[in-house]
Parts: structure tokens; sequence; C-alpha cells
């Protein structure tokens, strides 16, 4: 229960730095972007002084939350903060921010496994237990529905100079880039279905969030401003099913 407690006050640390850091950094263009504009700090509701000050909270928490759960999680933890104050400045200079983001929740999945491996005997031991494949499946998911997400602010990206898969390349090359990565992704977790010897429950649940996901990239087809529209949505939905998914195999199989 000590473990389980203290992973989620670090996932809330941590979560909470990231969308912090991300608005502060954003925040002259996100001002400037309609979509965005009547965000809290953008907006004025939320000052500056007082994001940085919940940023630095957050990120306290995180850090001792990362020290009670083992000298592992510890030692990786200066990772996570580093990849997501770098993770807004990308869309300055290239479009993989997509895929950046991606590899921080991606990441977050190797930080759950560290974070109960502190009884391995070496640091290369408890990262032999990381499920890699499933690690490898988020970061393509997320990169995909991220990219399927920015078609929403193509002509603001291009006009401010931003960079995004659907900026730099357009709608087309995006779909087949989004429909790339998700063949992939969808391939590795089923794969993982077995690998990680699944049970009834885990896979049923996978199953569910791999076809509403493949329901957006038929969507991505017919209407890509629809679907970035409910990108974000649909992919709450699916972040469940897929996070739960391997939770599920604690269950006893009937």
């Amino acid at each position: 229960m000590k473990e389980f407690i203290l992973i989620l006050t670090a996932l809330f640390g941590i979560r909470a730095y990231s969308l912090i850091i991300n608005n502060l950094l954003d925040i002259n263009i996100d001002r400037a972007n309609p979509r965005t504009a009547n965000r809290p700090l953008p907006s004025g509701c939320v000052s500056v002084i007082e994001a940085i000050t919940l940023g630095i909270l957050s990120l306290i928490l995180y850090f001792i939350s990362a020290a009670l759960l083992n000298y592992y999680a510890l030692l990786l933890s200066p990772i996570f903060p580093i990849l997501s104050t770098i993770y807004p400045l990308l869309k300055r200079c290239c479009p993989i921010a997509h895929f950046w983001l991606g590899a921080i929740l991606g990441s977050s999945v190797i930080g759950g496994s560290i974070a109960v491996s502190g009884d391995a005997p070496t640091l290369i031991d408890a990262l032999g237990r990381v499920p890699w494949i499933y690690v490898i499946s988020v970061w393509l998911w997320v990169a995909s529905f991220d990219s399927i997400y920015a078609i929403e602010d193509i002509e603001f990206d291009r006009k401010y100079g931003l960079h995004s898969v659907p900026a730099d390349y357009g709608i087309e090359k995006t779909k087949a880039i989004v429909e790339f990565s998700s063949l992939i992704f969808s391939a590795l977790m089923i794969w993982s279905m077995k690998v990680y010897s699944l049970n009834v429950f885990s896979s049923l649940l996978m199953a569910y969030g791999l076809g509403t996901y493949w329901k957006l990239i038929g969507m991505l087809e017919l209407d890509p401003y629809e679907a970035a529209s409910k990108s974000l949505n649909v992919n709450v939905k699916v972040g469940v099913a897929l996070g739960v998914a391997p939770l599920l195999k604690l269950l006893p199989l009937m």
C-alpha cells in the first residue's frame, strides 16, 4: 500500500509539473491561439508567480516520493523533469514534439516498473524488469494521437513558425505517419498480451482500447479536422483502457 501511494504522489507531482512548465514556456503562444487563450495561465486567472510556486511544490512532491520509493527511483528521477522541460521548446525548432511527448509518457511505464523494483540487486537488473514492449507501444500511441490532435492548429502553427508533423508535412503525410505508427503500436500491444501473459479481463479491455483507437483512425481518413477535434477525448478512454488492462492481470483468470 505504501508503494502504491508513493507511486500515485510521484505521478501526480511530475504530471502537475509537466503541465505547468508547458503552460509557462508557451504562455505567449497560448495567448495568441484562440483555442488556448482561455486557459487559466494565458487568460490571467492564474498568475505566473502562482504557476511557478505550484510547479516548484509539484517537483518537491515528486522528488520526495521518488526518494521514499527506492534508491533506483531517486537515481533516475531527474530524467523525467528534464524531458518534460524540453518538450514545449521543441515545437520552436523541429516537428518531433509528438514523439518526444510519447517518450515522456512511455517513460512513466519505466518509472512505475522501477518504483516496484527496489529489491533488484543492480540498476541493470531493475531495468531488465521493465516491460519494454509496452513502453514502445505507449510511445507510438501517444505520438500518433498527438499528431492527429495537432491538425487543429495547423494554420496557426504555420503562421507563427511553429513545427509539428501536420504543419511541416501536411495532412496527407500526417495520415501516413500516424497510420504506420498505429499499426506498429497495435501489433506490439497484441504481442504484449502473449509476452506478459495477460488474462481474459486484461485482453478484453486492451481490445476495447485498440478498437476505440482505430475508430479514430477511420475518422482521420474521412475527416481529419473532426478526428483532430475528438482526438483528446477519445484517447482519454483509450489511455484508461490500455493503462488499466495490465493491472487486471492481478485478477484471477475465470
